[in-house]
Formats: structure tokens, C-alpha cells, sequence
């Protein structure tokens, strides 16, 4: 996050930069706090709204677009685990 950024700002800046793409932010989802041997991570993650949703990344190999029930068909890494989870029971 930048100096005096909020979440909000930091994932619209974020999604700006990694897909070139517009978003309004909604509601709050879901917090995780993760720790391995090495770090703890901080994930919040919000609803959003693609104005026009990106066909590519600029900081990522490939972009796939899936519904919440095919998610399990994918690897996602530890931190991220608790909020697919929580995903698929919303």
C-alpha cells in the first residue's frame, strides 16, 4: 500500500496496474491473516465491478475466469485457502 492509501484505493490502484482495468470497489468480504515459516501475510479481500472486465495481465502469465463452484478444480497457494473457502459459502 502507498502512504495514506486505504484498502479500497490500494485494490483499485492494484487491479489498475496489474490489468489496466477501471473497478469500483463494494463491500468487504473477507480478512485472513496467514503465517508460514518465513512471513505472515494480511489478505482483505472486497467485492468488486469491472467496468470492462481484462483479457490480460501485465503481471501475469495467464488470466482465467471461473464461477465459484469450479474453483476447487484449481491449486491455489496456503494463503489464499480460507478465503476460496469462504467464497464457495457465500
Amino acid at each position: 500500500m502507498e502512504h495514506n492509501e486505504t484498502d479500497e484505493q490500494a485494490l483499485a490502484r492494484e487491479i489498475q496496474e496489474e490489468f489496466g482495468k477501471e473497478i469500483t470497489v463494494g463491500e468487504f468480504f473477507y480478512e485472513n491473516i496467514h503465517t508460514d515459516a518465513e512471513k505472515t501475510i494480511r489478505l482483505i479481500s472486497y467485492f468488486i465491478s469491472f467496468h470492462e472486465f481484462p483479457k490480460e495481465s501485465n503481471s501475469h502469465d495467464a488470466l482465467k475466469w471461473s464461477t465459484v463452484t469450479d474453483l476447487s478444480k484449481y491449486e491455489f497457494c496456503p494463503a489464499d485457502h480460507d478465503i476460496v473457502a469462504n467464497m464457495q459459502v457465500a
